[in-house]
């Protein structure tokens, strides 16, 4: 009996520190970067993904989001993005926390292909 309640609480503590660890580097991988909400639709419809982006650098969109952003949104309100309209944060922009229809936003010309968060 003593070593069933041994046993047990030594796999209890194995839990307890095994779901305490990703807390930790989740709240260090916020620091270090961006999380952005991107979505194949107006309005954040269709296929969406987040992706962790650096702070400071520009962002070129991956390749399989390449001219199929048509929603995207800082998931960070202390943080600020400019959208651009091609890859290596060129062409036109908008500043702003989200782009809720890519397509319609003049500032872009209906593409973004990479961001700066700062």
């Amino acid at each position: 009996m003593l070593a069933l309640k041994s046993l047990s609480a030594i796999l209890a503590f194995g839990v307890l520190s095994a779901t305490a660890a990703p807390a930790s580097s989740a709240i260090i991988a916020r620091q270090d970067g961006a999380e952005i909400k991107v979505c194949s639709t107006p309005y954040y419809g269709g296929r969406c993904e987040i992706l962790a982006t650096p702070l400071a650098q520009c962002f070129d969109a991956p390749d399989n989001w390449v001219d199929d952003i048509r929603s995207i949104q800082n998931l960070d309100e202390q943080l600020q993005c400019t959208w651009y309209q091609y890859m290596d944060c060129s062409g036109d922009s908008f500043v702003g926390r989200q782009v809720l229809n890519v397509p319609n936003n003049h500032q872009l010309n209906g593409g973004i292909g990479s961001w700066l968060c700062e």
